[in-house]
């Protein structure tokens, strides 16, 4: 797959592995910005949601902005993507794949970040 594949639509963005796939943050369109999930193992699947964050020093989940909604199964060669806008002012962003493990607990597969 090429990186735009991970990166749906995404006009500038910065892309990086994480727990099991890849995550994708960037722009989308004129003035909004996007976080994606693309879940690569062989086998297997993944239940949960992509989520769009703002961060501030280190790399990581951030402050909430958008998360997608409902939750999804990804299966091999499967993504997610949520799109939030407009942003009103530069930020660093972050996208962060969070599993459902059920019962309230979720498990972060990690976050990319960049700055738009």
């Amino acid at each position: 797959m090429q990186s735009s594949d991970y990166c749906p639509a995404m006009g500038s963005y910065t892309l990086g592995a994480v727990n099991d796939g890849y995550a994708c943050v960037g722009t989308y369109g004129s003035n909004d910005m996007a976080a994606a999930y693309s879940y690569t193992l062989a086998s297997g699947s993944t239940y949960g949601h992509v989520e769009l964050g703002q961060v501030s020093g280190s790399c990581g989940p951030g402050t909430l902005v958008a998360n997608f909604s409902p939750e999804e199964t990804l299966n091999p060669g499967y993504g997610q993507e949520v799109v939030w806008g407009p942003m009103s002012a530069s930020a660093d962003w972050s996208s962060t794949w969070w599993q459902d493990d059920g019962g309230g607990t979720f498990t972060d597969f990690g976050s990319v970040c960049g700055f738009y």
